[in-house]
């Protein structure tokens, strides 16, 4: 994607939400226990709310930890992994970052749930 540029073109966007909408509808079917259950799902996403802003608090803070993780999802883009850190030369300020993570992931984290496909 974008190869050689910050910008997607509007195709490679079409085609990053093609790519999104195929998976979330997949994991709606194989998450649901019948097909009647996935068109309930399908029809209550696809319902007039779908067009209103959420009243719930709380979502301004996800929201901006999502486009954190897109924004640099995307700026590592072409490297191995997303903590590929080594063009950091100094160590103290790279090791700073992991422990950052690990304290974040560990605080955050939550609490185990079952593999999605332990139901079948």
């Amino acid at each position: 994607m974008a190869e050689g540029r910050w910008l997607p073109s509007l195709k490679e966007v079409g085609q990053m939400l093609l790519t999104f909408f195929l998976a979330v509808i997949g994991w709606i079917i194989f998450r649901a226990e019948s097909i009647g259950q996935t068109w309930e799902y399908l029809c209550g996403i696809c319902n007039r709310s779908l067009f209103t802003i959420p009243a719930a608090k709380g979502y301004t803070a996800l929201g901006l930890n999502i486009l954190l993780l897109i924004v640099v999802e995307w700026i590592q883009r072409n490297k191995a992994f997303i903590l590929d850190l080594t063009p950091i030369k100094k160590g103290y300020l790279r090791w700073t970052i992991y422990l950052a993570l690990l304290f974040v992931l560990f605080a955050f984290g939550g609490h185990a749930t079952n593999f999605i496909y332990f139901q079948f």
